[in-house]
């Protein structure tokens, strides 16, 4: 649970998920997934980051056992 509340500190407001629903709603051209706030920093990351690093740095940083 620990983890969980740190998590959850550091993620994106209702706000920022509310203005992605809300952009969303009113595209002209919806997209298939829209990734707001920090969801589209991870993508972009995984995206361009080897799978074996990007896994152990979500799991560094999540406090889990390598």
């Amino acid at each position: 649970t620990e983890t969980v509340k740190k998590t959850m500190h550091k993620a994106d407001s209702p706000d920022v998920v509310a203005a992605m629903i809300v952009q969303a709603a009113q595209d002209l051209s919806p997209k298939i997934t829209y990734h707001p706030g920090m969801a589209k920093r991870v993508r972009f990351l995984r995206s361009v980051v080897p799978a074996a690093l990007f896994s152990k740095a979500i799991r560094k940083d999540l406090g889990l056992k390598p």
